[in-house]
Order: C-alpha cells, then structure tokens, then sequence
C-alpha cells in the first residue's frame, strides 16, 4: 500500500487493510496508520479505528487522537459520543 500513489486506489486499499487489522486491534490498525506521514492518512480511517479504541481501551485512544492529524473539533466529537461496540460501523 504505502508504495502506491496518493488518491482513491490508495485510500480505498488502507481502508480495507486498516479494516482487517482493526478486527484483531484497534492499536495494531493505529500503529499501522501512523507508518505513514500525517497528510496521507485519511481523517475516515483515523476517526474509525478511534471509533473501536474508544470502545475498549478510552485512555490510550484518546492519547494516540491527540497526536493524530485529525483536526480538535473532531477530535472532541469523537470523544463526546457514547462508545459503541468494537467493530460496529
């Protein structure tokens, strides 16, 4: 993935990859995203695996958001919502 070119193709395939590593860890997805710079890490994919961190371990999201490209306003709104279960769209 990471040797494509940026653009749809691209995003499309980190999705689906993010996906699958989410399924066993949302820390695994995080760790994976972050091999790429910030500006190539889609705001979707960081507010998903944020969406399933939040849901099993609060803390250690809310610290790896933080250091994330994803903007605070959105941030905050990730982290107003009620948890949902890990895995749920």
């Amino acid at each position: 993935v990471s040797t494509l070119p940026a653009g749809t193709v691209r995003d499309e395939l980190m999705g689906r990859h993010a996906d699958v590593l989410r399924i066993e860890s949302p820390r695994i997805a995080a760790l994976w995203l972050a091999t790429f710079p910030a500006a190539e890490q889609p705001l979707g994919l960081i507010e998903a695996i944020a969406r399933d961190w939040i849901a099993v371990n609060r803390g250690d999201a809310t610290y790896w958001l933080a250091a994330s490209p994803l903007p605070a306003e959105r941030q905050a709104l990730l982290l107003a919502a009620p948890p949902a279960a890990a895995g749920s769209p």
